[in-house]
């Protein structure tokens, strides 16, 4: 968290100047009220209070923020000694300054500068601590309301942020299932299943159902545990395995230990669509897809592979695509652990995420 300390800055140095006289004023006025004070009695102590004042309480407006921003990454303990020792410092010196200002004036004796001194200096000390002390605890009362609100900006910024990533995805993967070439797909599969196998197209709607109920439900859900994504994983396969036949060949390597940690929902499905687009369908003989899960270091690695044709990354990486979608939803969740990597080796590519294993 950010230290700061808020004291007043960017003021005109001619009301600084001014407000510090304004306070010396007081304790003539103060003589004026109760002890009937005449005017030439407040001049002077009007006087001598705006040159203590101004000895005094400039020198701590014009230097004191420049120690506490020094100090910003210190301990409250560390500013607060730091604070008192500047606040003595001044004190005195200022005290000192502003009784030779008046010996110089001549308004203050030399025999009587030694006693005026040590009486002024309590007097100014005492002042100097109590503003003092109530300047720093205002200061460190703002600074921590601006923290504060500065920090519950940011968690709305990121929680909108996630939303409209995640509200992106939804509608994405919505849109896959409802797409003409998809929809129309499945319906046909089923249509031939009816006199052919009427309990597996049953089961073909059943399976279509729940790829639109959990598409629907994914922005109420965020995270979800790995198990419930490969099943529906499981179910949009078989739907499309109905259509491909042989050609569509996959498998599903998840160890026991990741299946309740949490994924983002439709993370590994936006994988398995991608292979199954630019794999299985682009190669006449189709292609094998690989699923595996894996706990790495108090990490969970996602990975999907398939030995088809490959892809351009950079196209399926574009604003708005699947997988930076995907990408971007993994920064949002996880912040800098979130990886998501396209690779191509020994005729396989695979796309892969990781994650911290929650």
């Amino acid at each position: 968290m950010n230290n700061r300390v808020w004291l007043p800055r960017g003021l005109p140095s001619g009301w600084v100047v001014l407000s510090h006289i304004a306070m010396g004023a007081v304790p003539g006025l103060i003589q004026v009220v109760f002890n009937g004070m005449g005017l030439r009695g407040f001049r002077t102590w009007a006087l001598t209070g705006s040159v203590y004042s101004l000895c005094i309480g400039l020198p701590c407006w014009q230097f004191l923020p420049q120690v506490m921003r020094a100090l910003a990454d210190r301990s409250l303990v560390t500013r607060v000694a730091a604070g008192a020792g500047f606040f003595a410092v001044f004190g005195v010196a200022g005290c000192f300054v502003a009784n030779l200002i008046l010996l110089v004036c001549g308004l203050m004796s030399m025999r009587a500068f030694g006693s005026i001194f040590w009486w002024t200096l309590r007097v100014s000390l005492a002042i100097t601590f109590s503003f003092g002390t109530l300047t720093l605890t205002i200061a460190v009362l703002k600074a921590k309301l601006d923290e504060t609100t500065e920090e519950l900006h940011r968690q709305q910024i990121a929680e909108e942020r996630h939303s409209k990533i995640l509200a992106e995805a939804r509608y994405a993967s919505l849109e896959s299932r409802v797409h003409p070439h998809f929809l129309f797909n499945t319906l046909n599969s089923i249509s031939a299943l009816i006199r052919e196998n009427p309990a597996e197209a049953e089961r073909m709607v059943e399976r279509l159902s729940v790829l639109l109920r959990y598409s629907l439900d994914s922005e109420r859900a965020g995270l979800v545990p790995l198990a419930d994504e490969l099943r529906v994983v499981r179910e949009y396969l078989a739907i499309e395995q109905v259509r491909f036949g042989a050609r569509l060949r996959y498998r599903l390597d998840a160890e026991e230990a990741a299946a309740s940690r949490l994924v983002p929902a439709l993370s590994v499905q936006t994988l398995v669509e991608n292979s199954v687009k630019y794999a299985v369908g682009a190669a006449r003989g189709g292609a094998e897809i690989v699923i595996t899960a894996r706990l790495e270091g108090g990490l969970m690695k996602v990975e999907v592979s398939d030995d088809g044709p490959g892809f351009d990354p950079a196209v399926s990486l574009k604003p708005g695509h699947g997988l930076d979608l995907l990408r971007r939803r993994l920064e949002s969740l996880f912040g800098a652990a979130a990886l998501l990597q396209v690779n191509a080796a020994n005729g396989r590519t695979s796309v892969a995420f990781q994650v911290t294993a929650a």
